[in-house]
């Protein structure tokens, strides 16, 4: 395959970002069509489908192959994308984005499995900051979208986009992919397997550590996503078309670290990456509490620390996940990708959970993003220690 051939499938994981982010703008309008003010519950239940079916897409990979798997993956995601447009309730509406989840669940690890097929180890950190700045850019692009979407159609444009995105790249992966994986792995679906496959990867305490990490830097994105159009649109006062172009300005964080995190990368080392990001997250929160105490509530409390904690999410994206494939055997990457996103995403779906019974405030957003960085930090100290140890012995075997 050739390299605009590769970058083409691998753009297939833009339809997770935008299947998530597309519609926020349009929560307020979605409160009063279900007569439910727990809507971003959506998000939630959309994530658990994402992080349960990563288990089980991790293994299919490995037996399967690639594009097969990738393939009925989009058929499962067009087919609940067809139904959410008529939904009535806010229940249907859940159990349809659950398995509009589990469906899209595809892209992504699926993505990340054909990096490590096409690229060697040295080349890794690149592919996988090449796939988040991918990503990146939809945060940016999809609430434009889909403030324009809801200010002229209404809030089931935005899910029409959606499935049309998941046919599209029904057909670009089907003639255009050729598999990429090497050897199949026969034996990866028997369940002695799968759980040999996950102890063994989680009894690397580096990668635990990163895909904890991760978690908590979804849940910090994810939950600001689920949070900030109710805190703009409703509490601030700004309009859907506003609302779309603030949130995009805060997304660019995300693009502008997924260009430069590879070179940082290089010069500090993978593991100081995801302390650094953590830091700008802490850092991010502290000033969204102290602003909005000392200064009050506005759309600049607001917005100038999410940015800052937005550039630590960027940092700690491509690094994390890279530290950890990076660790896994080849023959296993598929279900080390499924395991790390199936970490990343219960940290966004428990996250969105919590804030839908929170008191959105700045303030108390800013508090809740607080303890998650504190987290972050400990949990990425323990990623650099592990590292060392491990280093450390690795390089007195070879003086032995």
């Amino acid at each position: 395959m050739s390299k605009l051939t590769i970058l083409m499938v691998l753009s297939v994981c833009i339809i997770t970002p935008f299947a998530n982010d597309i519609f926020i703008a349009s929560f307020p309008s979605m409160q009063l069509a279900f007569h439910s003010d727990k809507i971003t519950l959506i998000m939630t239940s959309f994530m658990l489908g994402l992080a349960i079916s990563q288990l089980f897409y991790g293994p299919l990979l490995d037996r399967f192959g690639r594009k097969v798997v990738l393939l009925g993956g989009l058929v499962i995601y067009c087919i609940a994308s067809t139904f959410i447009l008529f939904s009535g309730n806010i229940l249907m509406l859940l159990i349809l984005r659950f398995f509009q989840g589990v469906g899209v669940c595809s892209t992504i690890v699926s993505a990340m499995a054909i990096a490590r097929d096409v690229y060697k180890k040295e080349e890794l950190v690149k592919a996988m900051a090449t796939i988040m700045a991918i990503i990146g850019v939809c945060p940016v692009l999809a609430p434009l979208f889909g403030s324009f979407l809801q200010s002229s159609f209404g809030w089931r444009a935005s899910f029409v986009l959606l499935l049309v995105l998941g046919i599209v790249y029904f057909f670009v992966v089907l003639f255009l992919y050729k598999e990429s994986i090497k050897e199949k792995n026969m034996h990866a679906l028997k369940l002695s397997m799968l759980y040999k496959n996950y102890i063994s990867l989680l009894q690397k305490k580096a990668f635990t550590g990163y895909i904890l990490v991760s978690a908590c830097s979804y849940g910090v994105l994810f939950s600001y996503a689920a949070a900030s159009s109710i805190l703009i649109i409703k509490h601030l006062h700004y309009s859907v078309m506003s609302y779309g172009v603030l949130f995009a300005l805060n997304a660019s964080a995300i693009v502008l670290m997924s260009i430069l995190t590879p070179r940082l990368s290089a010069r500090y080392g993978i593991s100081r990456m995801v302390i650094i990001g953590c830091i700008f997250i802490l850092l991010g929160a502290l000033f969204a509490i102290l602003m909005g105490v000392l200064i009050g509530e506005n759309i600049y409390t607001l917005m100038l620390p999410m940015w800052i904690a937005t550039i630590g999410i960027g940092m700690i994206r491509p690094s994390a996940s890279a530290g950890a494939i990076a660790l896994a055997e080849h023959k296993i990457t598929g279900s080390a990708a499924a395991l790390f996103n199936f970490s990343s995403f219960v940290g966004g779906s428990i996250a969105t959970y919590l804030i839908a019974n929170f008191t959105l405030t700045v303030v108390n957003y800013g508090i809740f993003a607080f303890i998650i960085a504190c987290i972050a930090i400990c949990l990425s100290l323990y990623v650099y220690h592990a590292e060392f140890v491990h280093n450390f012995r690795c390089d007195g075997i070879k003086e032995a």
